[in-house]
């Protein structure tokens, strides 16, 4: 698997994936509906793309998940890449 910027025209694909997983965590001990804000939406992660948080997890050319992956000037000098949201098809 390797993950690259996500491409605009797999938005929507990127969605599908992350309403499926993240709507699935009640399988393995999640809380209905206690999911991430933005999660299901598409202007959300065209948000993520355009501001460039937005990648997309590959396993050859097959699409299988996306990550959101903020700066982190808060802690400075601790400054760094956080992962805020990682999600993959099951």
């Amino acid at each position: 698997m390797y993950i690259v910027k996500a491409e605009a025209d797999q938005i929507e694909k990127i969605v599908d994936i992350s309403v499926r997983a993240f709507e699935t965590d009640v399988n393995v001990g999640g809380v209905k509906g206690d999911c991430p804000p933005g999660f299901d939406s598409v202007e959300w992660h065209k948000q993520m793309a355009r501001e460039g948080h937005l990648y997309q997890a590959m396993i050859g050319k097959d699409l299988v998940g996306a990550a959101i992956v903020l700066l982190s000037l808060i802690w400075i000098p601790h400054a760094g890449m956080s992962v805020q949201m990682l999600f993959t098809e099951n």
